[in-house]
């Protein structure tokens, strides 16, 4: 019988899937990563996971603890540990400015790594989607190179380009981007900014408060539109900002 499957989903898309199995030589229960045929280890009073990795590293995180206990890591704790500070979503996460958490470390870099992207839950850097280059909240903020962004009422994707029409019907090319510009469909109408964002064109799917597209001119930052980018990154397609 196939192991129970548990995968983390806080938005559209899910991004990886883990089957809760007892691996060889663990005397514990760990996730196994069918992916990369490794063993993961999890605490056992971590009830949701997050996969993340970091260039070659997958991790888990664990998403939700029981007891009232804190999140750290991989595993559930009383009491965050020295250079951690808990948020308000039961987290730890680097306490020293200018730090940001990837996977088991806090480095001193001036935004999350390439591929990754910060998460405000977990107040620590996450592997974006497939496809992405950057991302905030788990949703796309630009794509790797052949793909562009698709932004719909489902979610931020990256898809792969067109020669032709890249966009489909409803939908325009503006600003290196396909967005929903023609509704059908009152709801649809989420795709676009409810509220005043200062230079956001456009906001993630159910959101009036994350910013998804900026407008020309200006680049996604951890869902801040600036005129330019921070120290030690460079623009990226004029969509946002990455390390150099």
């Amino acid at each position: 019988m196939q192991p129970p499957l548990r995968r983390f989903q806080r938005g559209l898309p899910t991004y990886r899937l883990f089957y809760l199995e007892t691996c060889d030589n663990q005397s514990s229960v760990a996730y196994y990563d069918k992916i990369n045929s490794i063993c993961l280890p999890l605490d056992s009073t971590c009830s949701d996971v997050m996969p993340t990795f970091y260039k070659t590293t997958p991790m888990l995180k664990c998403n939700k603890c029981q007891n009232g206990l804190i999140s750290y890591l991989n595993k559930c704790v009383k009491a965050c540990p020295t250079n951690f500070t808990v948020n308000s979503n039961n987290f730890c996460f680097c306490s020293n400015s200018g730090t940001f958490l990837v996977n088991d470390q806090c480095l001193s870099l001036p935004s999350c790594p390439i591929r990754m992207g910060w998460d405000p839950v977990s107040s620590s850097c996450l592997a974006c989607t497939f496809g992405c280059l950057s991302c905030y909240d788990l949703e796309c903020t630009s794509c790797v190179p052949g793909y562009f962004l698709y932004i719909s009422p489902q979610g931020v994707r990256c898809r792969k380009k067109s020669p032709l029409f890249p966009c489909d019907q409803q939908y325009s090319w503006i600003n290196g981007a396909c967005l929903l510009t023609v509704y059908s469909n009152p709801l649809y109408r989420l795709t676009k900014c409810l509220a005043s964002i200062t230079n956001c064109m456009a906001c993630y799917p159910n959101s009036n408060t994350d910013c998804s597209i900026c407008s020309p001119g200006y680049y996604n930052v951890n869902n801040t539109c600036l005129s330019a980018c921070p120290n030690g990154t460079i623009p990226y397609e004029g969509l946002t900002c990455i390390l150099t």
